[in-house]
């Protein structure tokens, strides 16, 4: 082996207050700091590294997501051991996952607490539904090269329980939506 092609060292990345897009997603405020060790014998080790977001825009805004992680380069993966953000005035969680690269699919379990019903309904923008009440729950998410999918999820209210409240006479349900679960919500409150 030659010597002369033989690294060895430290190097840092370091990332403070990014923005940017990404097709739909909008992001600010993306900071962190990624530092490995370069070693002939080896190879590349990548130390734990933390990530912090002020707001990412997905459709809603998702706010202060934190992430501690660890990059495996040797087996494509990264290992996340705390993910959260908040979402809708309450919080997401994420269970501690492996998200590896080389695989179809890899699954979060995301613990919801105190998401806010009234927030989800004004994002819908219909002014004949009312919602008191926050819902905690778990979320299984699935996460392929094409979709992102929330098979099997289970959210329930938070005490002392809330209100749901439809007023016909204000006619702001559409009810030609399409067939999917908000759609058949919508049009059996119609």
């Amino acid at each position: 082996e030659d010597a002369a092609n033989r690294y060895s060292g430290t190097v840092t990345s370091d990332l403070d207050s990014l923005a940017g897009r990404y097709d739909d997603i909008g992001f600010v405020g993306l900071s962190t700091s990624i530092s490995a060790e370069l070693d002939p014998a080896g190879g590349v080790d990548v130390a734990p590294s933390a990530l912090a977001v002020r707001l990412i825009d997905i459709g809603l805004p998702v706010e202060h997501v934190a992430a501690d992680f660890t990059i495996d380069l040797e087996n494509d993966a990264v290992q996340v051991d705390e993910l959260s953000a908040e979402v809708l005035g309450g919080a997401l969680v994420a269970d501690p996952f492996r998200y590896d690269m080389a695989t179809d699919q890899n699954v979060i379990l995301l613990n919801a607490k105190s998401i806010q019903l009234q927030l989800m309904v004004d994002l819908l923008g219909s002014e004949g539904i009312e919602m008191t009440g926050a819902v905690t729950g778990k979320l299984p998410v699935t996460m392929s090269e094409d979709n992102i999918t929330i098979d099997g999820g289970r959210l329930q209210s938070e005490p002392p329980g809330g209100v749901i409240r439809y007023r016909s006479d204000a006619g702001a349900l559409d009810t030609a939506v399409p067939d999917d679960s908000l759609g058949l919500v919508t049009r059996a409150l119609s």
